[in-house]
């Protein structure tokens, strides 16, 4: 289900007088793509699985429900993968992007909703890999998620607010309110963050990262 953002403006209309309602609605969905992008909370969407191809190790991930801001979960042919970084794998082996392997063991996520295997897949699999992913709203939203309204509609108010407020020159413009609504977001959001590393209770949880192993 999904919450149509306009929900928001008569929370926030008054406090931006002048304010096209348009303008508002923009700042409402980018309020609410950073709150999905730093906290990683509408998450274990799956994506429609991928066939892997023999010598290709780069593929593209889309989703038709938002933009990808993160991978959450990765397997290939059954088999979870891990999450590396370029820079690890360079430090521990610089022939890998020379490597190739029956079946890859770990990924590592492009800023350009990418994935990339490590290391290159030397079998062809239909429909083996299959990713699970973070999303935030696209840009051109006109509903959210209903967990943004129901459960951080204050955060999200505060946060489109502060936004308005510091755009220069206008006549709702106020540095100093929306300093204050941005902190107030800023707090709320980090808060909500948390959630995502405590498994959404109350214990804070740990979590270790197992690099590469080359041998």
């Amino acid at each position: 289900m999904a919450t149509d953002i306009t929900e928001w403006i008569p929370r926030i209309a008054p406090a931006v007088s002048q304010c096209p309602n348009q303008v508002i609605k923009e700042a409402i969905v980018n309020t609410c793509r950073n709150f999905c992008q730093q906290t990683q909370l509408w998450d274990n969407n799956a994506l429609t699985a991928i066939d892997v191809e023999d010598g290709t190790a780069d593929y593209d991930l889309t989703s038709a429900l938002g933009d990808i801001s993160g991978i959450d979960a990765a397997e290939l042919d059954g088999t979870p993968i891990s999450p590396t970084t370029v820079e690890e794998l360079d430090r521990l082996n610089t022939l890998w992007r020379q490597t190739v392997t029956k079946r890859s063991s770990w990924y590592v996520f492009g800023m350009a909703d990418s994935i990339k295997l490590v290391y290159e897949p030397d079998d062809d699999i239909t429909g083996g890999l299959e990713v699970w992913v973070s999303l935030k709203p696209l840009k051109t939203a006109t509903s959210v998620q209903d967990f943004l309204y129901r459960d951080y509609e204050k955060a999200i108010e505060f946060g489109a607010k502060g936004e308005l407020m510091l755009i220069p020159g206008m006549p709702w413009s106020n540095l100093e309110l929306g300093g204050y609504f941005t902190s107030k977001y800023e707090g709320a959001r980090d808060t909500a963050k948390l959630k995502k590393f405590t498994g959404r209770t109350n214990k804070i949880m740990s979590a270790q990262h197992n690099a590469p192993f080359f041998a």
